[in-house]
């Protein structure tokens, strides 16, 4: 394997490193099989110039020499209905938190967790968090009286969880006090303790989130679609809708719909901007994320 990015090999395990980020090759577990029985052999990573290649201790060369990857764990998560994870992320505790939506009802919810009310029979949004050997440390539901869709998450600087998601139904996400609201609004973004048992806001308004960042000083980007009642601000890029007539699309209508961007404080107290991003056809946002300068893309 060749290395583009900066490697060192540490214990036999290759570590790379890029744009902020750490990836980590677990040494490979080596082994011949003989005399009925598996026998172990030595193995590890090895780095030249950038070039990975396997090192193996003394072996029987005349003999199959099986080098396996080391899989540290592979779990379900889930319940008797269909469920779906919509984002992955790892926090600095190398704990995993799931986000995303479900038909099931029997989630595995932990006692204490922040917990919507929960209503049969509609598409729910939950979050869990798994430690690094899978086990739950906490799940909860996150759904309106109606169909609920997690589409997007993030974590804050202190491992606070930032979601996005919209509803789809008379059931909307209800603001919480002093946040950012347009009433009825199907779209929300929402932000639960790192230890899943507090909302600490809500904020909601008339689109449909996919994505959703956070730049260095805690303001919120989020993306998606709207179909053309998106409440934008002055002095923005695009302050109209852009979208023609389509046929078939999700909100029932005609109208094609348009990508957004909007940006909140970090209390989500305040709509800093909001524009459409959209032509005369169908427009979707699905990923934004923000440069260090704030720049979002």
């Amino acid at each position: 394997m060749r290395y583009d990015g900066a490697a060192r090999v540490d214990h036999g395990e290759p570590i790379v490193k890029s744009g902020g980020f750490e990836l980590r090759h677990r040494a490979p577990v080596a082994y011949q099989e003989f005399g009925g029985a598996r026998h172990a052999v030595s193995a590890a990573y090895r780095l030249f110039g950038g070039i990975g290649t396997f090192g193996v201790g003394a072996y029987d060369r005349s003999r199959p020499l099986v080098i396996n990857p080391v899989l540290v764990y592979s779990t379900y998560f889930g319940g008797s209905g269909a469920d779906d994870a919509s984002a992955v992320l790892l926090d600095a505790s190398g704990n995993t938190i799931l986000v995303g939506s479900t038909t099931s009802t029997d989630l595995p919810v932990t006692a204490g967790a922040y917990q919507k009310s929960v209503k049969p029979s509609i598409t729910l949004g939950y979050v869990a968090k798994l430690d690094a050997k899978s086990n739950v440390l906490f799940a909860s539901y996150f759904a309106a009286a109606s169909d609920t869709t997690l589409a997007g998450a993030a974590l804050d600087a202190a491992g606070n969880i930032l979601i996005a998601g919209f509803t789809v139904g008379n059931g909307t996400i209800a603001a919480t006090s002093g946040a950012y609201q347009t009433a009825g609004g199907p779209g929300f973004v929402a932000k639960l303790s790192s230890a899943g048992d507090k909302l600490l806001f809500a904020s909601t308004f008339n689109a449909y989130p996919a994505a959703i960042a956070q730049d260095p000083a805690g303001n919120l980007y989020v993306t998606g679609n709207t179909f053309g009642n998106l409440q934008t601000t002055p002095g923005v890029l695009q302050s109209a809708a852009g979208g023609g007539t389509c046929s078939d699309t999700p909100s029932g209508g005609e109208v094609c719909s348009d990508v957004f961007v909007l940006k909140l404080s970090a209390d989500a107290s305040k709509l800093l901007y909001a524009t459409y991003l959209g032509g005369e056809l169908e427009d979707t946002g699905r990923a934004i994320t923000v440069d260090t300068a704030g720049m979002p893309t």
